[in-house]
């Protein structure tokens, strides 16, 4: 009896391992971004939702912003949010998503992504995964974006 328990017990623990690897469409490119919010925009804090900057083109040497650069939003949740801006059923890096509310849509192909609580979900169009989320760190003035 005890040697099918930790057979079981082994092949919960190891199939429970493999669902936490997500593979985007959206090539994976360095992501680095230091965002001083205090010197560079004091409005974008986490008490301001909703609020978003848009970042196309590295400012240092030392940034690197993805695939087609960086969505910054503020979600309802109050916490910072990062997504590449590719859409990632087009891949367009000369025509990123833009924001309009609570979503990114795709001016290419019209796909809609529900940004709000930062999970980046598709809700209209055909893609079948939502945008690439990078990881944030807020330290009270400074946001970090990374991958």
């Amino acid at each position: 009896m005890k040697k099918y328990i930790k057979y079981i017990l082994g092949v919960v623990f190891l199939s429970s391992c493999s669902g936490n690897t997500y593979i985007s469409s959206v090539p994976a490119m360095p992501v680095q971004f230091i965002y001083n919010v205090l010197a560079e925009d004091p409005a974008f804090v986490p008490a301001n939702t909703g609020a978003y900057k848009i970042i196309k083109e590295r400012r240092y040497d030392t940034d690197y912003i993805g695939y087609a650069g960086l969505l910054l939003y503020v979600g309802m949740d109050m916490q910072h949010h990062a997504f590449d801006l590719a859409c990632p059923h087009c891949l367009s890096t000369q025509k990123p998503v833009e924001v309009d509310g609570i979503f990114a849509i795709c001016p290419v192909c019209g796909e809609q992504y529900d940004i709000s609580y930062g999970y980046g979900t598709q809700t209209k169009g055909i893609s079948k995964e939502p945008l690439r989320k990078y990881n944030c760190i807020w330290n009270g003035t400074t946001l970090t974006v990374r991958n």
